[in-house]
């Protein structure tokens, strides 16, 4: 196609002198072929109407978290009054627990017994030292830290706003390919293959290696964190930079723990150029950010440890003295005080005591002073530590906020960076990463907003690993609006080239093949044969077999509690213990009890005998994402007293999705528990009713007599 001359003079706009006309932006858009042109423009109009969504669905989810969520509070203990920075009152707290609300740039309110509020911003987080800073110096008393939890759902809003005002077009590319409203771009690479994978695995790592945006759809147990590992591998090898995310710190610890096995990993991890943000497994500690930038930085770690064992020490002394000032002080008060106590002849300080304190020397001296002179001293002394112990603690603050300058060029010369969304999200130091490639792990738990703005920072390939069978996003917000604007799963959204990994390893195949019946389509098969497996299956309960429902027969009763929804039963809950307790007996040393209900979780920890604590965890479907277990039992509690609950009526919905997750975590023993003739017989397309339709077609059903 031939461009005019006269259309692109005519185009060019006076600028300023010095600037070169031909570089301006409109010449370069009326030199595209129209066609071009008119694509950018129909790109851009679809990708601010997607941000227009977001932005919508994140305000009403705001309100609704604001109107139902409670605010996190957190016990917080004065540690000490730092110097003022540009006129915000700095203070130093402990905290008594660490949390993913806690970090820089946060704003709350810092709460004293008698309910006061004072406006705090959180500017320094140290594990669980934190710095707080205030318009007002903040009073003595006890103290808690008050932190609203949609604090990072503004912070999203924030960025798709700066997104919205002037997007490259790589970033508008980049975030439409990978919600399959752009086709992916080929591009050109060697054919992958690695004979320690099967083919469905270099399937999916040459497939994203060979396209601007892919999918990795990872069913339990097919061996995604390995093909993860291997695929960042590939990119790395290749001189590429790759920031993998996920909405968990479980799925980044899988993905990790992956890559530390890999040799030529290592020597990234060596040079400092694989980082994981945020918290993070102590047997990771060398990879995170704050470790990572001390190691690069000697001097600055030396001066460091050298002022945090000095503050240890000093705070210890004043501990020391505290108590003995308190009592001196008071024995050697004004006369008209001593006629209250007995005697009217204080007691001085003991020298060992003075000894241990200010040298044997100067103790000695002391020992021989009268009280109220001793008293005058201990007080000198005691001021002298609190002024050394603030500027130690100033030190150590500066010390952090250098340390944080230097993590910016920790993070730019990184090759690797592991970080949640929401650490993406709140971190000042990735705000300007850009990215060769973007990895997000367990995508189909994401919000989209936060996954689209992971994906704005790839400039060349986005990947979505995860499996849309799985845990869905949470979200607060009923609002139908809210559900099609955030929670959505990535990987039912518009259209974009999918592999999908089809032998598992982890489930005896029994286990397998139920579910592959149930969520798969018949399209997932298993590596390992039965035999495999025997060492593990021919013990009790259920000697030789792998899977078994067990029935009781309208024999248990569905309760609640008076004005609650959540349901529990005794009955079931007995016979999952007993099942338990032999398991434990016959040497099975990973057994988890999964419950639609937390009522029922409360129920079964209460009637749980302390000899099976140890080995027997009972908890709802969340806590297991991502993990297994030797064996599950899945007590399905409903009954007739209440008919079947939504949780349990489900068929392809998120209901469902947590019932798979709760039958794909067994390894060598799955066993369902409940009234499963009556849930067949009165809701035979859900799920459950399917299961139980499934074992009672492969005779794997039994009646149990409570």
């Amino acid at each position: 196609m031939e461009i005019s001359f006269f259309h692109t003079i005519k185009n060019l706009q006076v600028l300023s002198e010095g600037h070169c006309l031909y570089c301006h932006e409109d010449v370069f858009m009326s030199a595209r072929p129209a066609s071009e042109t008119r694509e950018q423009d129909s790109l851009k109009v679809t990708f601010t109407k997607t941000l227009e969504a977001f932005r919508e669905g994140l305000y009403r989810e705001l309100d609704a978290q604001k109107e139902r969520a409670q605010t996190t509070d957190i016990r917080v203990v004065l540690l000490e009054r730092l110097e003022s920075r540009q006129g915000q009152c700095r203070t130093s707290f402990l905290a008594d627990r660490t949390s993913e609300q806690m970090v820089p740039g946060s704003r709350g309110k810092l709460v004293n017994d008698k309910n006061t509020e004072l406006d705090i911003r959180i500017t320094q987080v140290d594990g669980k030292d934190i710095v707080l800073s205030s318009e007002t110096p903040v009073p003595n008393g006890e103290f808690r830290l008050s932190l609203s939890p949609w604090f990072l759902f503004e912070r999203l809003q924030a960025q798709i706003a700066e997104l919205e005002i002037k997007p490259t077009e790589r970033q508008v590319a980049a975030t439409l390919e990978s919600f399959g409203l752009k086709d992916a771009e080929q591009l050109s690479s060697p054919k992958f293959a690695n004979p320690e994978l099967n083919d469905s695995q270099n399937m999916a790592i040459d497939m994203s290696l060979t396209h601007s945006a892919s999918r990795i759809w990872g069913p339990p147990g097919t061996g995604k964190t390995t093909t993860l590992a291997l695929l960042v591998q590939e990119l790395v090898n290749r001189g590429e930079r790759v920031l993998l995310t996920s909405n968990t710190h479980a799925a980044l610890d899988q993905v990790l723990q992956g890559l530390l096995k890999l040799k030529s990993i290592n020597s990234a991890v060596e040079q400092g150029k694989l980082l994981r943000l945020g918290r993070c497994l102590p047997e990771h500690r060398h990879c995170a950010l704050k470790t990572v930038t001390k190691r690069l930085n000697t001097q600055l770690r030396q001066n460091w440890e050298k002022a945090e064992i000095k503050l240890a020490t000093i705070r210890e002394t004043v501990k020391l003295v505290e108590e003995p000032l308190r009592v001196l002080q008071s024995e050697t008060g004004p006369s008209e005080q001593l006629v209250l106590f007995e005697s009217a002849e204080p007691k001085g300080l003991p020298l060992n005591f003075l000894q241990n304190l200010v040298g044997e020397t100067r103790g000695t001296s002391w020992s021989s002073l009268a009280p109220s002179y001793q008293c005058e001293l201990l007080e000198r002394h005691m001021a002298r530590l609190k002024k050394l112990r603030k500027g130690y603690s100033n030190k150590i603050a500066d010390y952090r906020e250098t340390l944080q300058q230097q993590q910016q060029k920790t993070t730019q010369r990184a090759l690797i960076i592991l970080s949640t969304l929401a650490n993406l999200t709140t971190n000042r130091w990735m705000e300007e990463q850009s990215f060769d490639n973007v990895i997000v792990e367990e995508a189909g738990m994401a919000i989209l907003p936060a996954f689209f703005v992971a994906c704005a920072r790839a400039d060349k390939r986005t990947i979505a690993v995860g499996d849309p069978r799985q845990l869905p996003s949470i979200l607060t917000s009923r609002d139908p609006f809210v559900k099609q604007a955030l929670g959505r799963n990535i990987f039912e959204m518009g259209k974009a080239p999918k592999t999908m990994l089809s032998i598992q390893y982890r489930m005896h195949p029994e286990i397998g093949e139920l579910v592959s019946h149930l969520t798969y389509e018949g399209r997932l098969k298993s590596a390992r044969t039965a035999e495999e497996f025997e060492d593990f299956t021919r013990r009790d309960p259920l000697e030789g077999g792998a899977l078994a429902g067990f029935d009781l027969q309208g024999s248990s009763t569905c309760q609640k509690l008076p004005g609650q929804s959540s349901r529990f039963n005794e009955d079931s809950a007995q016979v999952c213990l007993k099942l338990a307790r032999r398991a434990v007996e016959a040497g099975f040393e990973e057994i988890a009890i999964i419950t639609p209900y937390r009522q029922q979780v409360r129920t079964l920890r209460r009637l749980m005998p302390d000899n099976l604590r140890d080995r027997v965890e009972c908890d709802t479907v969340h806590r297991y994402q991502g993990k297994e277990r030797g064996v599950v039992l899945v007590d399905l509690v409903d009954g007739e007293a209440f008919g079947p609950g939504s949780l349990l009526r489900d068929d392809r919905g998120s209901a469902a999705q947590l019932l798979n997750v709760a039958l794909s975590r067994a390894q060598y023993k799955l066993f369902l528990i409940g009234e499963l003739n009556y849930l067949c017989r009165h809701i035979p397309q859900s799920f459950v009713g399917r299961a139980v339709s499934y074992l009672a077609s492969k005779k794997k059903l039994f009646k149990v007599k409570i």
